[in-house]
């Protein structure tokens, strides 16, 4: 059952149990509920780009599935929820007014929290506001596995077979070598929406964001993943900056 089948009380009773700060966690959990019990949770961490202050993911930083039938949904679906549910209030109280009946009555802290995350996640810094076409849909993932496919698994691939039948190793071996490697180059589920929601702009922002990082990709191919987010995932402010670069110089 959806959150829009529901009756309003039970509804906002169901979300409230969800959209809540978790008392110990602070700022630093968030649950959201997306009917029906379906639950996330989001996780922080934090990093500095040379020349800058510290930086630190918010509560918004990614959601990761507590429970069985979890819908995985990126800051910008979450913010896009939000208002939906503030859209759906706003037809139930005027429904309500209009038969004379006694607006719904909905928790402080249920209205406290839709408030709190969406003036988090509709504060401008976030890339999906920036690259609202990048973000319209799910399109860019599939462009960012692509692109480190190309850009760091296969060239990874060649340079590993030839070392490994340098060695004179078998190619079931080498077979079986190779698909665990090229497994630790790619993300997990977990690590390419935390990539998807910051589109991290340099090396120090993307290592908290990948367990075990160095153990799993070379300086270089860090340097490789970040220019591949700065192309797929931040490809309309790049454009924007090089058009106004392009008009100052003609100024």
């Amino acid at each position: 059952m959806g959150l829009a089948s529901m009756e309003p009380r039970r509804q906002d009773e169901e979300v409230l149990s969800a959209v809540k700060t978790a008392s110990e966690g602070g700022d630093d959990v968030f649950s959201a509920t997306r009917g029906n019990g379906r639950a996330v949770k989001q996780e922080t961490g934090g990093g500095t780009c040379p020349g800058q202050r510290h930086w630190r993911i918010s509560p918004q930083a990614f959601l990761h599935v507590l429970d069985a039938g979890t819908e995985t949904l990126s800051n910008a679906d979450v913010l896009n929820w939000i208002r939906e549910k503030r859209k759906q209030i706003a037809e139930e109280d005027k429904a309500d007014k209009k038969s004379g009946k006694k607006p719904s009555h909905r928790p402080a802290n249920f209205l406290s929290a839709l408030t709190k995350h969406e003036r988090e996640l509709d504060s401008g810094k976030y890339p999906f506001h920036k690259n609202p076409e990048v973000y319209g849909n799910y399109n860019g993932l599939n462009e960012f596995e692509e692109k480190i496919m190309e850009v760091i698994v296969k060239p990874f691939t060649e340079t590993r077979m030839r070392e490994l039948k340098e060695q004179g190793v078998s190619d079931q071996e080498i077979e079986i070598t190779l698909e665990k490697e090229q497994e630790a180059k790619l993300l997990t589920e977990t690590e390419q929406l935390m990539v998807y929601n910051h589109a991290p702009q340099c090396v120090e922002m993307l290592q908290p964001m990948v367990e075990n990082i160095e153990d799993r990709l070379t300086a270089e191919e860090q340097e490789a993943m970040v220019q591949v987010i700065m192309e797929v995932y931040r490809k309309q402010e790049a454009g924007a900056g090089s058009a106004e670069a392009g008009a100052e110089a003609a100024g």
